[in-house]
């Protein structure tokens, strides 16, 4: 099999980074380096697609912190406003129960008073009958 050879002057050969290449090239190599540039080429759109693939997980993953972090806040707004419901609901009570209680202190010292006089009217009405006693008996 002989390879068919693309000719060309040794004035026009390549100079790349200290290197000569030769432009005597077989169709063979042509076509290996054309498929070697197009690999070349295909790698280079894989990887820019896969950087950008990169940034849009980085971008969705930035906002999806910034949404946790915004359901944080949320949450610790709504559980702060619940403790100051509940303080200030405990602190209603709490007054509630004081005037209740200041309240009951005011009656009970209401009925210990009633109960003393009754107590003293009870006296008075043991004396009362000891004298009615008494005095229907001197009567007899």
């Amino acid at each position: 099999m002989t390879q068919s050879r693309i000719e060309s002057p040794p004035d026009q050969d390549w100079h790349v980074g200290g290197w000569t290449i030769e432009r005597r090239l077989t169709v063979g190599t042509v076509i290996a380096l054309v498929s070697i540039i197009a690999l070349g080429a295909k790698l280079y759109y894989r990887v820019d697609a896969l950087e950008q693939r990169a940034a849009a997980i980085q971008t969705e993953q930035a906002e999806g912190k910034e949404r946790a972090d915004q359901r944080q806040v949320d949450t610790q707004r709504y559980i702060d406003e619940a403790v100051k419901a509940g303080r200030a609901a405990r602190e209603g009570l709490e007054a509630r129960v004081r005037a209740t209680e200041n309240q009951y202190a005011g009656v009970s010292a209401q009925l210990q008073g009633l109960g003393a006089q009754l107590t003293g009217i009870g006296a008075d009405v043991r004396d009362l009958r000891k004298s009615i006693e008494e005095s229907r008996a001197r009567e007899r």
